[in-house]
């Protein structure tokens, strides 16, 4: 199959700095996605195709794409190394030519260091310029969410960008903390909290709208039941910060 002229780089975006301390990797990633679709007079609800290589903060492009809140019908995550970028253009070009998508998007950003897990039952979490302020809350026993400014809807998880509608006009405002358990599952034996068990992770729908995976505590598992009335409470860790987690008001049965 030819590519010639089934394809065209339509806009390019080149981040002016080069050390960015107060900033995620995330977020480098996001404002360079904005300024290349922007240069080339499109927005993200334009972009179909992603590529990424091995930079891309959390799980990869798959992280990425959903930070970035695209709606993608091909990704392409190849790792070759320093050439990788390269690769990308070619595989961007072939996967239109194809049809398999019609407006691709490739970045690389240099990543930054991972997060680690403690020896605790609760981890470390992983803190870093753009999460800062909610890992801060969590110390103060307060849950902070983040609201879209342009559409008023709130975002899970925090970010700068919202993946709706690519605005960057994000605030930060408390939570009430109060919910409900949306679905869940017991783990009696696992990885997740070392030397304790059962324990159970939960999707708990706030007041404000997100779901948040959680775990729930404080309770018999036996005695829990999906629509149950749940509300935050703080797990410390070795670095003094807090992971956020939920109590069960009043478990049905209890």
């Amino acid at each position: 199959m030819s590519i010639k002229g089934a394809a065209l780089i339509a806009g390019a975006y080149e981040h002016p700095l080069r050390e960015i301390p107060d900033k995620s990797l995330a977020q480098v990633h996001a404002e360079v996605a904005l300024g290349a679709v922007a240069d080339a007079g499109l927005t993200m609800a334009d972009v179909d195709g992603y590529f990424c290589a091995g930079d891309a903060p959390g799980f990869g492009a798959i992280s990425m794409a959903d930070h970035l809140g695209l709606r993608l019908s091909y990704m392409d995550s190849t790792e070759t190394g320093g050439s990788s970028y390269l690769a990308h253009v070619g595989h961007a070009a072939t996967a239109i030519a194809a049809g398999k998508c019609h407006v691709a998007f490739g970045q690389h950003a240099d990543p930054r260091e991972a997060g680690r897990m403690s020896s605790l039952p609760a981890p470390v979490p992983a803190v870093n310029p753009e999460t800062k302020p909610f890992w801060e809350a969590t110390t103060r026993h307060e849950l902070l969410l983040k609201r879209c400014d342009s559409r008023e809807a709130v975002i899970w998880y925090p970010r700068q960008v919202c993946p709706a509608c690519s605005s960057t006009a994000t605030t930060w405002f408390p939570a009430s903390g109060r919910g409900m358990i949306y679905s869940f599952t017991v783990v009696r034996r696992g990885q997740g909290y070392r030397g304790v068990g059962p324990y159970m992770l939960a999707y708990v729908e706030l007041e404000e709208g997100p779901r948040l995976l959680t775990n729930i505590v404080d309770c018999n598992p036996d005695d829990v039941a999906i629509g149950d009335p749940v509300e935050v409470v703080f797990h410390e860790t070795e670095q003094k910060r807090h992971c956020p987690a939920s109590s069960v008001d009043d478990p049905q049965g209890g």
